[in-house]
């Protein structure tokens, strides 16, 4: 068996390599997923919104000159464990696993980290992602819903997410400090406006997930336990019965504005939206697609119109650079 080496670092290993082991770069360029075509149309629109608020994006410009990831990367080298080949191979087979089916240009480097506390989040930059597990997932998921979350977390890499995330964060314990004054009203503002999108963002790496696990059913016992938080109960949840606080929810006039401060949207909405997009021939496309590349078979191309515009949520061809209904520009 020859040599498997990197393009970029020069790393060599004897054993076939998916990603690099020492600079994480994807080793099958070959295959590639748009994640346009599967994000959800409310994120696309709410982020595009997002980074034309200047003082949003000047705070941005702030965190990269200034903070950046080696302070991130410092705080999960020192209390954390790091994922890799020769540490929990069998999870890293799974990130590796999540990161081929999205086709991430490069893996995060992934952590393990002491909570009872079933979560898992993603920090950093867009070129520098830091992915963060739980040990409490690790415990109480199989490894189905363990795939959903991992899978959740890799979404945020592929859709570029990180970046806004981690600002967010930043900005919440800024907004801690200044308790009152312009400082605070600006904090604030910058604030809700970065969770309306949070919340929608959530919705597109939940399909992500969706597509890595390949299970609606796993996918939304994940869901479920992150929101539950008890393994037992779960063990007796009744899924018609928790479904059935939707409709109840949406009767409620105040209902769609509960959600305002949250950085996530209701658990509930969330596996109603992993059940649509399970049902939607993009989905069965993007999946067909993955299931072939990891079988070593050929790759059927996309079918045509499997994307949405994020303005007006029309159908449109993944080349399209205008939507022909709304006119917005996609590219």
């Amino acid at each position: 068996m020859g040599l498997t080496v990197c393009p970029r670092c020069g790393y060599a290993s004897e054993e076939p390599m998916d990603f690099c082991h020492e600079c994480r770069l994807n080793l099958n360029p070959e295959y590639e997923v748009d994640s346009s075509i599967y994000e959800h149309p409310d994120d696309r629109k709410a982020l595009s919104a997002v980074k034309k608020m200047k003082p949003l994006n000047i705070a941005v410009r702030l965190f990269l000159d200034k903070l950046g990831t080696p302070w991130i990367n410092a705080q999960f080298l020192g209390g954390a464990v790091r994922v890799g080949p020769r540490q929990f191979p069998d999870l890293y087979r799974m990130v590796v696993k999540a990161g081929k089916i999205l086709a991430v240009k490069e893996l995060p480097k992934t952590y393990v980290v002491y909570s009872p506390v079933m979560n898992a989040f993603t920090l950093g930059t867009n070129e520098e992602p830091v992915m963060v597990l739980h040990s409490a997932i690790v415990d109480e998921m199989d490894e189905d819903e363990l795939m959903m979350v991992i899978g959740h977390e890799m979404g945020h890499v592929k859709s570029n997410h990180v970046l806004y995330h981690t600002v967010l964060v930043a900005l919440r314990q800024a907004a801690s400090t200044f308790l009152a004054g312009p400082t605070a009203l600006l904090l604030r503002g910058l604030d809700i406006a970065l969770l309306t999108w949070f919340r929608k963002s959530e919705y597109t790496a939940d399909r992500a997930g969706l597509l890595v696990c390949g299970d609606l059913d796993a996918a939304r016992r994940a869901m479920i336990k992150l929101c539950l938080g008890s393994k037992k109960l779960f063990d007796s949840l009744n899924l018609d019965e928790y479904m059935r606080q939707l409709e109840e929810l949406d009767e409620e006039k105040i209902g769609k504005w509960s959600e305002l401060l949250m950085t996530h949207p209701f658990g509930i909405r969330r596996v109603k939206n992993l059940e649509e997009f399970y049902n939607s021939d993009i989905y069965e496309n993007l999946r067909g697609r993955a299931e072939s590349f990891l079988a070593g078979k050929p790759v059927p191309e996309m079918a045509v119109g499997m994307a949405t515009c994020p303005n007006c949520g029309a159908t449109v061809a993944p080349t399209d650079r205008f939507c022909s209904n709304c006119g917005y520009r996609l590219r």
